[in-house]
């Protein structure tokens, strides 16, 4: 495509009259002869035109016909680089910049990104933003042809999670989220939130310490359960500390308090759960 062949296709898109585009800068006859390939913009036309049409000057002077072609050379690498250091924001932010449309590679990095984004905001506690992440990640899921059962996983349980977090064991079903991965993605995560933690072995220390600790709960041993429990409380300000964890322990606590008939603290801990709870949903 010539310069002016872009102006035009990129103006009819906008559904933008040459009028409307040309303003107050340029005249509607000028621009008629730059679309026609008759007349060469100056370059503070051309500026003014990408400014107009909320495009890169570049473009314009590319070889790339496509405007997606030309963002995905000049933008990518940047975006690739920070999904390989695993800075999702990053590449959400980037992608929300630059780019108003997807392609099958970019749409998976972006909905990869998403819901490893929605996980995180779960964890901090702010369900609004998980929703919003996974919208993004599902409408991406939408606009590419590659097929992934992790991305489906993924999807599923950080949905599950945010649909009742309360009790997200009831939102998710197992055997369907389960069938999706040979490895279960997440399977922390996963068996953390539907509580499928008999004969496995936790590696994130926070997890195997509240698994160990209802375990105690479990068998009746109320004053060890919450001696453990409380001792893990204690690790709530540690950098990465899962809010979502808190919200389950502070159940757990409560439970505790009432098997022992301390009612006033289970009631304290019962008014921090619904704290927690309200944060979440806010």
């Amino acid at each position: 495509m010539t310069l002016g062949q872009k102006i035009r296709a990129l103006r009819k898109e906008k559904k933008m009259t040459q009028s409307v585009l040309a303003g107050t800068e340029i005249t509607r006859n000028m621009l008629s002869r730059i679309e026609s390939d008759d007349a060469l913009p100056s370059i503070p036309t051309l500026l003014y035109l990408s400014e107009r049409l909320r495009v890169p000057a570049g473009y314009f002077l590319s070889e790339n016909a496509s405007l997606l072609a030309y963002k995905k050379e000049e933008f990518m690498p940047a975006l690739k680089h920070y999904y390989s250091l695993g800075n999702y924001k990053e590449v959400i932010r980037l992608y929300r910049r630059d780019f108003d449309e997807a392609d099958d590679e970019l749409a998976f990095i972006v909905a990869r990104s998403a819901v490893e984004c929605a996980k995180d905001a779960l964890h901090r506690g702010t369900v609004k933003t998980a929703v919003e992440y996974l919208s993004l990640a599902k409408e991406m899921k939408e606009k590419t042809a590659y097929a992934d059962t992790r991305l489906d996983a993924l999807i599923t349980l950080i949905s599950a999670a945010v649909e009742n977090i309360q009790m997200p064991k009831f939102a998710l079903a197992s055997s369907g989220y389960e069938a999706l991965s040979a490895d279960t993605v997440w399977e922390e995560l996963y068996r953390y939130l539907t509580d499928k933690t008999a004969g496995y072995t936790f590696r994130d220390p926070v997890f195997a310490a509240h698994v160990s600790a209802k375990a105690l709960l479990s068998a009746g041993k109320y004053k060890e359960a919450l001696s453990a429990l409380t001792a893990l409380e204690e690790q709530k300000s540690t950098p990465g500390f899962s809010v979502l964890v808190l919200f389950r322990l502070y159940g757990d606590i409560e439970a505790c308090y009432k098997e022992l008939y301390n009612y006033e603290e289970a009631y304290r801990y019962a008014s921090k759960r619904l704290s927690l709870l309200a944060a979440f949903r806010g």
